[in-house]
């Protein structure tokens, strides 16, 4: 007897079966056999095709007949930028960054999410300063939620925006601003993702806008190993 693991670069579309006329040896069922296994390992290495919920069910459509699946949203909150112009931020041993300057400016939040989840919310926390007169700049902070493919490269593309829409009398306020009505399904394998925050800018806009954080809300499925 020998011990085989299964070939992930193998991806059989079809098994031979062995029937009542085939010799009474291993050959006759061990092509079937290694097929199986081929094709469990092609799987569960990480087919592009078999990520996220189609991973699970692939899964439970080998053999897993008890397996049940649960989604699970969580929020988390996103550790620091990686990169930003340093001539129009500073940053504070409180943890935020504020700018310092009232023309148009960015921060780029990498997403750190595992892979499979599907990411449905963007949130940031914001500080404006004083001095808009009760007049809201002419463009508002967003968050843009962007990926680039890296295999193969291609040019960055924006996924979805959050725009702060709070009224001008509070907006000196600190406050966040969300888009919860993401649905992107992580690849990290194939791409990059980051949140971009885009500063004030335009008539009214003031600088020493204070960002507090950036959070994401992103739903996991997993099996439920309690499951009957």
């Amino acid at each position: 007897m020998s011990l085989y693991s299964g070939n992930p670069a193998s991806n059989p579309g079809s098994i031979t079966l062995p029937d009542d006329g085939d010799e009474t040896d291993a050959a006759s069922v061990t092509d079937a056999l290694k097929a199986l296994a081929d094709k469990t390992a092609h799987i569960l290495e990480g087919d592009t095709q078999f990520t996220g919920d189609k991973k699970f069910e692939a899964i439970e459509m080998l053999g897993a007949a008890s397996v049940d699946l649960v989604s699970r949203a969580i929020a988390k909150m996103l550790k620091t930028p990686s990169k930003y112009p340093a001539a129009d931020w500073s940053e504070h041993n409180d943890g935020y960054y504020q700018t310092t300057t009232a023309g148009a400016t960015s921060q780029d939040w990498p997403l750190d999410v595992p892979d499979g989840c599907v990411v449905t919310g963007i949130t940031a926390y914001i500080d404006p300063a004083a001095g808009h007169g009760g007049v809201n700049p002419t463009l508002m902070p967003k968050v843009e939620f962007m990926k680039q493919e890296i295999a193969p490269f291609s040019a960055a593309s924006v996924i979805a925006t959050a725009t702060d829409a709070t009224a001008a009398a509070s907006y000196e306020a600190a406050h966040n601003f969300s888009k919860l009505d993401c649905n992107e399904t992580i690849s990290n394998r194939t791409h990059r993702y980051w949140f971009r925050f885009h500063n004030e800018s335009g008539g009214s806009a003031q600088f020493g806008l204070k960002l507090h954080g950036m959070k994401v809300t992103f739903n996991v499925t997993r099996i439920d190993e309690s499951g009957a």
